[in-house]
């Protein structure tokens, strides 16, 4: 009653015909609950948990993300049919472009723990113990090239993400990415600075299905590249309960 203002207005609804019948039809109803359970706190419980149903139903459901993939092949959606922008990939579909990375976040100080840096370790272990949720994690972009999708920028992030869902495979099965065009950039690089596909350094065999942490030598990605040794962190991540 205090939110009306206009109470009149609210009434206004039995005026017509249609109206007065469905406030016939829902007051029989109620009147039909508390006749069968009394007039006892548990038919008001009853009343207000079919009200409460009843509303949820009306609320229109949440727009679908698409996710753009075939359910089947899990192959990757074919970049001629897909519009530039926020799009959801399968995690495992999405390749490195680089071929090696620092475990480290950030640049200069900001890499330092004093100055708040973050290692990608630290981060695929918040997101596989939940401590951080994939809508925390800045969206990184890819490309496509050669048929597949590789990671235009943010290889940390996939790196940290490819390892978390490792421990946690259905909660990051898939990942929200930003989709955009392949440039020079990515595969000649810029005046001065190496091109950000530089995965073939580490092999033909690799073509972006993992990327070498430098300070450490291991890799990240799928069983830990071709050698079959385990994954960067993956003996940690294994602790996780």
């Amino acid at each position: 009653v205090e939110k009306c203002e206009d109470l009149t207005g609210c009434w206004r609804f039995l005026h017509c015909p249609s109206g007065w019948t469905a406030y016939q039809s829902e007051r029989s109803r109620f009147e039909a609950l508390y006749n069968s359970l009394g007039r006892l706190p548990v038919a008001d419980r009853r009343a207000r948990a079919l009200l409460s149903g009843e509303r949820e139903a009306l609320k229109p459901p949440p727009p679908r993300r698409r996710v753009l993939y075939s359910r089947k092949s899990r192959t990757p959606a074919s970049p001629s049919a897909v519009a530039w922008g926020s799009l959801a990939l399968p995690t495992h579909d999405i390749r490195f472009a680089h071929d090696d990375q620092s475990e480290l976040f950030g640049r200069g100080r900001e890499r330092e723990p004093a100055g708040g840096g973050q290692s990608l370790l630290q981060l695929a272990v918040e997101l596989a113990a939940g401590l951080t949720t994939p809508e925390d994690v800045p969206p990184f972009s890819v490309c496509p090239h050669d048929g597949l999708w590789f990671c235009r920028s943010g290889n940390r992030r996939l790196a940290a993400w490819r390892l978390a869902q490792r421990f946690a495979p259905a909660r990051l099965a898939n990942v929200v990415v930003k989709a955009v065009a392949v440039d020079p950039v990515f595969l000649q690089g810029a005046p001065g600075r190496r091109p950000k596909l530089t995965t073939h350094l580490n092999g033909p065999e690799c073509n972006g299905q993992w990327l070498v942490v430098r300070e450490t030598g291991e890799r990240v990605g799928r069983d830990g590249g071709v050698t079959g040794e385990d994954e960067y962190g993956a003996d940690l991540l294994a602790l996780l309960p």
